[in-house]
This record gives C-alpha cells, sequence and structure tokens, in this order.
C-alpha cells in the first residue's frame, strides 16, 4: 500500500469502498448482459420497439466497457491499496474512459427524443422503427463523436500520471502549446452538458404525454415509458455531479478533494442500475430474462444427456 493511499483512506473507508467496487462490477457486468441478450427479443418479449432495444444493447454495452476501464481498475486499487496495473494500463485507462461515458449520454439523449416522437407522432414514427440503416448510422456516429476527446488527447497527450487526490484512477496531462489542446475541454463540456440538459425537458414532455393520454393509443406501452423515464432519471441523478467536476476544474480551476472522492464513487450507480431499472419496472424484461436462462439450461441439460 503507497503511504499516498494510505494517507487518503482509512481502513474502513477502503474495505467499503472496494466491497461498493466489487458489487458494482458483479451487478454492472451480469445486468448488462443480461440486457444485451433480452434486447434481441423485443415487441411482444420486452414491451419495446427495434429501435429502443437496439440503443438500449448499445447503452449495456457501453456500461460494461466503462466498467472495465474505470470501475475495475478502481476496484484493484483499492485492494490493493493504490495504483498497481502500470504506465501501460494507466494510458489505457485514462484514454479510453470517457468513449464509454459520452457514449452512453448520447445513447440515452436518443432514446428519449425517440420516445417524445413515438408519443406525439406515433404514425409517423412507424417508419422509424424498422429503418435499420438508420439504427446502425445512429448508433456509428453516436460512437465516433464519444471517441473524438479520446483521439485529440491522444495526439496532445503529454503524460498520464495516478490521480494524486484519490490514487485510484489516471488522469491525462495534454501539451498547453499544441493549439488543439485547447479545442478539448470545449469540446468535453459540449458533449457532457448538451446531452444532461436536453435530456431533462426532453423527459418533462414525455411525462406528461404519459400521464394526459395515459389511457389512449398514443402510449400503447405504459411501462416502456415509465421504463424510459426512469432510465434517464438514473442517469441525471448518477452524472450531474461529474459534469459539474468537469465545468468546475475549467472554469475555477482546483477541484476539493471530498467532492472528487464522492462523485467518482457516485456515478459507479449508473453502470448497475439500468438493469435494476428494467427488472424492477418492466415485467416483461423479467419474464424474458428467464426465459433465455430457462432455455439455455435446458439446452445445456439436453446436451449433457
Amino acid at each position: 500500500m503507497s503511504s499516498l493511499y494510505h494517507s487518503l483512506y482509512s481502513t474502513p473507508e477502503r474495505v467499503c469502498l472496494a466491497v461498493w467496487c466489487l458489487f458494482c462490477v458483479l451487478c454492472g457486468v451480469v445486468g448488462n448482459l443480461c440486457v444485451i441478450c433480452t434486447s434481441y427479443l423485443v415487441s411482444t418479449n420486452t414491451g419495446l420497439d427495434h429501435f429502443t432495444s437496439t440503443l438500449l444493447r448499445s447503452l449495456a454495452v457501453s456500461d460494461i466497457l466503462y466498467i472495465l476501464t474505470r470501475v475495475l481498475p478502481t476496484l484493484t486499487s483499492h485492494i490493493a491499496g493504490g495504483w498497481v496495473l502500470g504506465d501501460t494500463v494507466c494510458t489505457v485507462e485514462g484514454l479510453l474512459y470517457l468513449v464509454p461515458v459520452l457514449a452512453g449520454m448520447s445513447l440515452i439523449l436518443c432514446i428519449s427524443c425517440f420516445k417524445v416522437v413515438v408519443c406525439l407522432y406515433p404514425l409517423r414514427a412507424v417508419g422509424l422503427l424498422n429503418n435499420l440503416p438508420l439504427k446502425r448510422w445512429l448508433v456509428t456516429f453516436i460512437w465516433v463523436q464519444a471517441a473524438i476527446p479520446m483521439a485529440i488527447a491522444a495526439a496532445t497527450l503529454q503524460e498520464v500520471t495516478v490521480n494524486s487526490e484519490i490514487e485510484t484512477i489516471c488522469e491525462l496531462t495534454v501539451d498547453r502549446d499544441i493549439p488543439l489542446s485547447y479545442a478539448l475541454n470545449i469540446i468535453l463540456n459540449i458533449q457532457m452538458w448538451v446531452p444532461t440538459t436536453a435530456i431533462i425537458p426532453c423527459n418533462a414532455i414525455l411525462w406528461h404525454i404519459a400521464r394526459k393520454h395515459n389511457n389512449t393509443h398514443r402510449v400503447s406501452n405504459r411501462k416502456a415509458v415509465v421504463t424510459i423515464l426512469s432510465v434517464s432519471l438514473l442517469f441525471v441523478v448518477a452524472w450531474i455531479p461529474t459534469v459539474v467536476e468537469q465545468a468546475w476544474r475549467v472554469f475555477v480551476g482546483h477541484v476539493p478533494e471530498w467532492f472528487t472522492k464522492a462523485h467518482i464513487n457516485f456515478y459507479f450507480i449508473s453502470v448497475f442500475g439500468n438493469p435494476l431499472l428494467y427488472a424492477f419496472i418492466n415485467k416483461r424484461f423479467r419474464q424474458a430474462v428467464s426465459n433465455r436462462i430457462s432455455v439455455q439450461f435446458s439446452r445445456g441439460y439436453d446436451n449433457s444427456r
């Protein structure tokens, strides 16, 4: 255990944070794998249309990537008492972790906007439901734009060091003499603030529509609407501290140590929260997971005979 890590965390804090990270890793990986598997069982099986299921599947992939690039290294650091994964992993982690974060934000925004369109213009939205090229291009665009800050950071990278404030993650230092580096923080804040601020009014509209037309054809599946609303609310609660922290660094400067510790562990909620919401709110999702597990066990049993 490094002396700096020991000075930042007491033994009870270390144990609690390690247990919390382990819980996030296990629940996040298992839950999101269930989402990916059941997302192929759309419409009658899960109550979600093809378009929403495709976006939710991509959201689950982004959560798993985030677990691998941020939560798992953090768990390792708490168990070992400091960063022990080496410089190469530190560089990869520092560069990659923002890609699933930004992709997840954009995916939730697209899901919310699409659900509003479906509720307001159900007939016009029929074409979107079965537009396979549109789904592919949209998902591709979301992941490409999410990788732009990583590409800029890689081009302007000066060094990667372990964050001295919490000793469990890596942070990048870019070369300020390169003009491109000035655009990095601007682009990053735009990619964080635009989805965050747009998701809130978008879901307020969706909630209003769901209440106003609860028993009409405009909201054909109330559970699907409530599921999307809950996912978006979880996103806002889990990620607002991170968005504020990013803006704080740019416009104010040094972020207080307590705030850094809090928001780093707080946004881990998002990696396992979505599957739990699906399971608690959407009965068809629970049934789809149960059916898929039953089928796999049945196949395994038949093969063993």
